[in-house]
């Protein structure tokens, strides 16, 4: 029962989440500038927060006693920093509009706005970054399988981010407005926190002695390559789905509500794939020898969807249409994205279960994976839209990823 709730809060975590960070991309936006420059490197910043959570995570979480309260105040962190920047930011738009101004013209601009980015969400990126490994290790003493724990975790809270990024859109900010919707998050977060102190005093009494300390000489050559093949399969993953949502947006209309249905089939994919995975190694099952299939799987995947894409949108638009109705979109969507986002789940569960064979431990893997990954993801975003797509073009980038995922 422990391993359902604790799923359960990460559930409602991750629609926390994704209802912050669209708040704050759109007030950033407003705030660092609408370009598709600004746009990614706000993104960048972003994961860049996330990034810095997962290694201190690494670092310190697999000696804390006293995860689920440690979890707790992850969540009171984000929800009380990430209203903060909801209700500030139109008071600080003004301000970075004159700081801007001067330099608009000049290459500084590009650094400062990734500067002031990181600054403002470097708190509660930082804080959410945290939170994956500080559950695993919570959950340690209740299952000691750390794949199925690491997929269950990830795909629940992915799940979750499938919820906040539709409830979002569709709902919330019509109704009650940016204000309103920050208000929603704070509150789903301070419920995470809540629930996780009252779980804290069973769970954390089971918590075993920390876990040695995981010094960077100390990595075997294993733990490299799957860390790194983490780092790809991040980088590949988000510089396919700035691709993804390019061509897509030849044959759907660019709102943002659609928009929100395409990252909410990716993101279906990853959750999936993560819970496809956390049974799969339910038995203690090795995943090494399967990651090579994996990969080729991936990369299969990948040119098999564009390839056939011909076909899709014979079967489901007529010619010069475009798609508006949100299952009408789904429909497109989902040959092209869903394959590879779901074998990604798989991947990133199963390369955390090879790095925990090495490395020991159950949150330094999880922090150092997730570091990694989210590192190589944010890369990936930038080369995407700035390299691959005006440089090399689209069916080139499609050939090109689908080599990096091999």
């Amino acid at each position: 029962m422990i391993t359902f709730w604790l799923c359960l809060l990460f559930f409602v975590s991750g629609v926390a989440a994704l209802l912050f960070e669209n708040l704050w991309f759109y007030q950033t936006g407003l705030a660092l500038g609408n370009s598709v420059w600004a746009s990614s490197l706000v993104l960048t910043g972003f994961m860049g927060g996330l990034a810095l959570g997962n290694g201190l995570a690494a670092w310190v979480a697999g000696r804390v006693r006293r995860p689920v309260r440690l979890y707790a105040g992850l969540e009171l962190t984000i929800g009380v920093t990430g209203l903060a920047l909801v209700l500030g930011l139109p008071f600080l738009t003004p301000v970075l509009a004159r700081l801007f101004a001067p330099l608009l013209d000049s290459w500084w601009i590009q650094p400062l706005r990734l500067v002031c980015a990181l600054a403002l969400l470097l708190i509660p990126a930082t804080a959410m970054g945290a939170t994956l490994p500080v559950l695993v290790r919570a959950l340690s003493p209740n299952d000691p399988r750390f794949g199925r724990v690491l997929g269950r975790l990830y795909g629940w809270n992915t799940f979750g981010a499938v919820v906040g990024a539709l409830a979002g859109d569709a709902f919330l900010i019509e109704q009650v407005g940016v204000r309103g919707t920050g208000l929603v998050a704070f509150g789903l977060d301070v419920v995470a926190a809540g629930a996780a102190l009252w779980l804290a005093r069973s769970v954390d009494a089971a918590i075993p002695a920390p876990e040695p300390d995981g010094r960077v000489a100390a990595w075997s050559r294993r733990a490299r390559v799957a860390l790194f093949v983490a780092a790809l399969g991040g980088f590949s993953l988000l510089a396919l789905e700035v691709v993804w949502f390019r061509f897509l947006a030849l044959f759907v209309y660019g709102t943002s509500l659609v928009f929100a249905v395409l990252l909410a089939v990716v993101l279906a994919g990853i959750g999936v794939g993560g819970l496809t995975a956390a049974r799969w190694l339910r038995d203690g099952r090795r995943a090494a020898p399967a990651l090579p299939s994996l990969a080729l799987a991936s990369a299969c995947a990948t040119l098999v969807g564009y390839a056939s894409y011909g076909a899709v949108l014979d079967a489901f638009l007529a010619p010069g249409q475009a798609a508006a109705a949100l299952w009408h979109v789904a429909l497109l969507a989902i040959p092209l994205m869903l394959p590879l986002a779901w074998l990604s789940g798989i991947l990133f569960t199963a390369l955390g279960e090879a790095a925990r064979e090495q490395l020991g431990g159950e949150a330094r893997p999880a922090g150092l994976l997730t570091l990694w990954n989210t590192v190589g993801g944010a890369v990936g975003s930038l080369v995407g839209g700035f390299v691959l797509l005006p440089r090399v073009g689209m069916e080139q980038s499609f050939l090109l990823l689908a080599a990096s995922t091999a």
